[in-house]
């Protein structure tokens, strides 16, 4: 059974109530606020309300990874030796604050429009391994995301909406 979720448009399914963090939010208050408010990402917003980035649960674990591998150059969340991470690429934040969302979150943001088909966004997601796409207003400040989560669900829906 092929199940057609054409018609059914991105702004029906996406959350629009969005949990957003700055990025000098630290990481153990951004996953308190993921267990709170049961979410697994939040846009980064500068202070004009611009996002900027997108942090994850996967960026908090790859986080935790790295902190526990250098447990001594991470003591109270300052790196202050800390030039590479796990895949050998620079960080170049020596003496700076490491456990802040700025060192962690994606900045190449994947978007998508409230009018385009769920199975463009499903695309999407797959051709960028993402479970995550935002939509921005014509300022730039996030008003919506779709998960895979929501789209899971409105495939369910459609197979048995009771």
């Amino acid at each position: 059974m092929q199940i057609e979720i054409c018609s059914k448009l991105v702004g029906a399914a996406a959350s629009k109530d969005l949990v957003t963090v700055s990025p000098t939010t630290k990481l153990e208050d951004v996953a308190a606020l993921f267990e709170k408010e049961k979410v697994n990402a939040a846009p980064v917003v500068d202070g004009f309300g611009k996002c900027i980035g997108i942090i994850t649960s996967s960026d908090l674990v790859h986080y935790e990874s790295i902190r526990s591998s250098f447990n001594e150059e991470f003591k109270h969340g300052i790196a202050f030796e800390l030039s590479r991470d796990i895949n050998n690429e620079s960080f170049g934040i020596f003496g700076k604050p490491f456990d802040e969302v700025a060192y962690h979150m994606s900045t190449e943001i994947q978007c998508i429009e409230e009018s385009a088909s769920l199975t463009d966004a499903g695309r999407k997601m797959c051709q960028n391994n993402i479970h995550h796409l935002l939509i921005l207003d014509d300022a730039n400040r996030p008003c919506g995301m779709l998960s895979s989560l929501d789209l899971v669900r409105e495939m369910l829906n459609e197979c048995d909406p009771s």
